[in-house]
């Protein structure tokens, strides 16, 4: 199993991700650090996972938001959302930004189960796209 601990702070996946879509090219010839880093805390570490989303729709400019959600949040959610349903409600009811985002992610009827799926469409204030599978 790998360590999370030695990835990248927090602050620095922040950067990279705000950073290396704007820049097109990273300094250095370099490669991003955060997709590796958001991939490895889904699976490894989602307290960290968690966190480090949350912090990072705080933080990146209102044309990232779409990305976030349809990339980091939509699969932490698609791994985790049962798992952090309380909390996800939680932070919806105080912050907007947060329900901003989860408005923004589109799940599939039925790959939750029903109870989930019903409390992340609230969650999201009743905005998240629920699609019909094929």
């Amino acid at each position: 199993m790998f360590d999370p601990s030695s990835l990248p702070s927090d602050d620095e996946i922040i950067e990279s991700y705000i950073t290396a879509p704007v820049l097109g090219e990273l300094p250095d010839d370099s490669e991003p650090c955060w997709p590796e880093a958001f991939r490895i805390l889904n699976s490894d570490d989602p307290e960290r996972a968690w966190s480090l989303i949350y912090d990072l729709i705080k933080a990146i400019p209102d044309a990232l938001l779409p990305n976030v959600a349809a990339h980091q949040l939509e699969n932490f959610l698609n791994k985790h959302a049962s798992d952090y349903i309380d909390r996800i409600e939680n932070r919806s009811q105080v912050d907007d930004r947060f329900a901003d985002a989860l408005a923004l992610v589109w799940i599939t009827k039925g790959f939750f189960e029903p109870e989930i799926e019903l409390r992340l469409v609230r969650a999201s204030r009743g905005r998240m796209r629920v699609l019909n599978p094929y």
